[in-house]
């Protein structure tokens, strides 16, 4: 079992943990891309963090509900190409979130949007991190209600706090646990041998971008 951590830019001007077996750092913010610290620090200082201290690291983009999906994949994908572990995508309530009156179908079809850009522009295929209870008020459909075809696609970074973790709808297992907030703790059920795999595996390749793509665009209703 590895721990690992997460930040963004607020907590980024507190001292820097070096014991840890894993990073994650916030890239991108919505359309706006990166945002420093209150102090200055970079998403650029504290990859140089990790990377003095050995440790492999990720990237996350958090995802406005309101916000174009396909501007803010353009936003993400050079931070997603560069991340040394699965590139996050950050689906939660929280912020502006908390108040936008997107749910449903519109918000499936924005949060595929994403996830299929950002395959294609990055060549990289998002984990997607999120909570049962926002995953299951924000993207479940029809009746019975149902969660998006496509999420066990993904590998799942599950926020839950309890003694065993809750996973959304759609998902049978999770593959980073996120069981502790401020500082947020990730855990990953395996080796540093298991998870360099992750951190050392192949970019898609251009055909397999592109055909990701073509599914995404027929899906939509575009083309033949």
């Amino acid at each position: 079992m590895l721990i690992g951590e997460d930040s963004s830019h607020w907590e980024w001007d507190d001292p820097f943990d070096p014991s840890k077996d894993f990073y994650y750092f916030k890239a991108t913010d919505g359309v706006y891309g990166e945002i420093d610290s209150p102090k200055g620090v970079t998403v650029a200082n504290m990859i140089a963090k990790a990377e003095d201290a050995g440790k492999p690291w990720g990237l996350y983009h958090f995802f406005y509900f309101d916000q174009d999906p396909i501007i803010q994949a353009r936003v993400f994908a050079p931070y997603a190409r560069k991340s040394k572990l699965p590139p996050w995508y950050d689906f939660e309530h929280y912020g502006p979130n908390k108040t936008s009156p997107m749910r449903g179908a519109p918000l499936v079809a924005s949060a595929e949007s994403f996830l299929v850009n950002v395959e294609q522009m990055a060549g990289r295929r998002c984990a997607i991190y999120t909570n049962a209870d926002t995953w299951t008020a924000r993207m479940m459909t029809g009746w019975p209600r149902k969660p998006p075809a496509w999420t066990g696609r993904y590998l799942l970074a599950v926020a839950s706090y309890r003694l065993t973790p809750v996973l959304p709808p759609g998902w049978s297992e999770w593959w980073m646990w996120q069981y502790r907030k401020d500082p947020d703790y990730n855990r990953f059920d395996g080796t540093a041998e298991e998870l360099g795999q992750y951190a050392t595996g192949p970019a898609r390749t251009i055909p397999e971008r592109v055909t990701a793509l073509e599914e995404w665009a027929r899906g939509q209703g575009y083309g033949g």
